[in-house]
């Protein structure tokens, strides 16, 4: 018998090693969701998240409130789904940057600004993010938060090992580099003009990396010019 392309119901033929394909159903309500996400996004940068009601996502979303509640029991849980998409998009990010063929230093560099770089796309959810968090109201993760640092150790363990960095303990040096750029974060993105997030890894380097390359035995400085 033919399926029926109607049902909302309808999976993937049994056995057949693939993932269920979403119904109509699930589909509409992923779109449903995603409207009410930008909705909001929206509304947070144009007036703040606390002057920000229900009732105005649901009339930018043109949902019924009741709609808006069956996804999402308050107006907090709408901006941690706001932050949960973009720290994803951070994660699917990770690796796109990375550019193992350049030096370590370079290759650090250039993985920092590509997600400075794409984080500037969520510039006004930045924003918002960052009053929240001066508020109290944290929303980057543990866990998140460990997959940069675990990158960023990587790099600095490997300037070591070809001699661009001195010997340094790379995970304590890496879990400093995140609280840094998470502060520059804070900083400038409170500044009253428009924010210059691009500015923050030649911050980095110039505050924190590079003055530890030159403090390499003059020696070895010597052999790299």
């Amino acid at each position: 018998m033919t399926p029926d392309p109607t049902r909302d119901d309808e999976a993937s033929p049994r056995g057949s090693g693939s993932a269920a394909k979403p119904s109509l159903r699930e589909q509409r309500r992923g779109r449903e969701r995603q409207d009410i996400l930008a909705a909001a996004s929206a509304l947070f940068a144009e007036q703040g998240f606390r002057a920000t009601t229900m009732q105005e996502i649901a009339s930018r979303a043109e949902f019924s409130v009741g709609k808006i509640y069956s996804f999402y029991p308050s107006k907090e849980a709408i901006f941690d789904g706001l932050i949960e998409g973009f720290l994803d998009r951070m994660d699917g990010l990770i690796h796109t940057f990375d550019r193992p063929e350049l030096p370590p230093l370079e290759r650090l560099h250039a993985w920092l600004s590509g997600m400075i770089e794409s984080g500037e796309k969520d510039r006004d959810l930045i924003r918002v993010g960052i009053v929240e968090a001066r508020r109290g109201r944290h929303h980057y993760h543990p866990e998140r938060r460990a997959g940069f640092v675990r990158k960023m150790t990587e790099i600095l363990q490997a300037a070591v090992e070809v001699g661009e960095l001195p010997p340094i303990r790379a995970q304590v040096y890496a879990t400093m580099l995140q609280g840094a750029i998470e502060e520059l974060t804070l900083a400038i993105g409170s500044e009253p003009d428009e924010p210059r997030f691009d500015e923050i890894p030649k911050l980095i380097f110039d505050w924190m990396v590079l003055p530890l390359a030159d403090s390499r035995p003059q020696t070895r400085r010597e052999e790299d010019r």
